[in-house]
């Protein structure tokens, strides 16, 4: 047999040897075990059963940012007013509750004093006119109406807050207030944005010429 086929013959035997030695000895079973068992060793997921679910609470709405309320200084409050104008209240007058289809009403003086009833109202249009509203206020303190021939004897020609307007001086008989006294009543009628505005001073004759020139001086702190 040629050397090297030899050689090689010898080196398969030894190899065939130490093979066979392995199996007797029981290494490649025990090898073959191990394998396995670290195959069979890998953690594995493990899964529960409750009966209950907890969920995560909602998070709360965001709530909306409130703009800042700008400061308010005392010298920009607007004066003391009615709907649509503003004026300066008179000394010894104060402001009472209105009555109906009265929007403001004013106390002209104060008792012991001579006390006079100041009112406002307002109407659309012209209201009938001058003559329908001098003789319907004739009738009030107890007078009879007048012609339209008579009537410009009756108004008065003036200016309230730069607005051409007029009024009415009228005084009723004695016996017409309730303590047996005359009636008197000064109306001012301004016509303004397509309405009229009626401030009447009404009481006792006496009453009434008591608180004229503060009534005149109220009318021309009137700013519409």
């Amino acid at each position: 047999m040629p050397p090297y086929l030899n050689t090689d013959h010898q080196r398969d035997e030894r190899g065939s040897a130490r093979f066979r030695k392995i199996l007797r000895t029981g290494l490649i079973p025990a090898l073959m075990t191990g394998a396995l068992l670290s195959g069979c060793s890998k953690d594995e997921p493990e899964y529960y059963e409750t009966d209950t679910v907890q969920s995560q609470p909602a998070a709360p709405a965001a709530q909306p940012t409130q703009p800042a309320m700008p400061a308010v200084n005392a010298a920009q409050q607007p004066a003391a007013g009615g709907p649509g104008f503003t004026f300066q209240l008179p000394e010894g007058w104060s402001q009472k509750p209105p009555s109906s289809m009265v929007i403001m009403a004013l106390q002209a003086g104060s008792p012991p004093d001579q006390v006079a009833d100041v009112s406002v109202s307002a109407f659309p249009g012209d209201v009938g006119g001058q003559l329908a509203n001098l003789n319907r206020w004739r009738r009030q303190v107890g007078l009879g109406p007048v012609d339209p021939a008579a009537a410009p004897d009756f108004i008065t020609d003036l200016d309230v807050s730069g607005i051409a307007s007029w009024q009415v001086d009228l005084t009723g008989p004695e016996g017409m207030g309730q303590d047996g006294t005359a009636v008197r009543m000064i109306v001012t009628a301004v016509p303004n944005a397509g309405q009229t505005w009626f401030f009447k001073l009404m009481g006792p004759e006496a009453s009434v010429g008591a608180q004229k020139d503060k009534y005149e001086a109220f009318l021309q702190t009137v700013k519409f």
